[in-house]
């Protein structure tokens, strides 16, 4: 298999650690992974979110949901609160963030490959969740001013896809900016 980093095109890199390399180019630092997108959508399933990488996510909405807060307070510095009402979350999970930020939003809708996630936003918080992949799914037609990826652009396959999709609906605006 042919490498190629996705920021610079080169096809020189150096390994690592198995399976993660790092672009002699540019230093953009990736996982060389031989997965389908069915295999990564099977990653995050209930076992991820209660035993394999959280122990509990459900349990720990509270801890979460007051990172989500940290999150929306940083956000909240760099949109425009009369131009920027409707946010999309890729990644939504279980919609904690999502309902941390629906007071801050008219419209707040999350996008997910994880069911049982979807189905408690949808079901348990009351919020407009849908399950798919960004990739395939159609925005149901609409356009989002603020687009949020927490904890979710590492685990796709091809962010630069993503981040291309999103960038073609006209309304939506990019703030990157490191929360740490």
């Amino acid at each position: 298999m042919t490498l190629s980093c996705i920021v610079c095109d080169s096809v020189e890199y150096e390994n690592l650690y198995p399976a993660i390399v790092k672009c002699k180019k540019c230093g953009y630092i990736y996982a060389v992974l031989d997965l389908s997108q069915k295999d990564y959508e099977q990653l995050y399933n209930s076992r991820y979110f209660n035993g394999e990488e959280y122990s509990d996510y459900i349990s720990d909405k509270v801890i979460l949901q007051k990172n989500f807060t940290a999150r929306l307070t940083t956000l909240k510095t760099i949109i425009d609160p009369d131009v920027h009402k409707s946010l999309l979350e890729v990644g939504s999970a279980y919609g904690f963030f999502l309902d941390v930020a629906k007071n801050d939003f008219l419209e707040v809708t999350g996008v997910d490959v994880f069911e049982d996630g979807v189905n408690y936003s949808r079901d348990k918080l009351k919020l407009d969740a849908y399950v798919a992949d960004l990739l395939t799914w159609d925005f149901n037609n609409k356009h989002y001013d603020v687009v949020c990826m927490w904890d979710t652009i590492e685990h796709l396959k091809s962010p630069q896809l993503y981040i291309k999709k999103i960038s073609k609906k006209r309304r939506t605006t990019f703030a990157f900016k490191r929360l740490r």
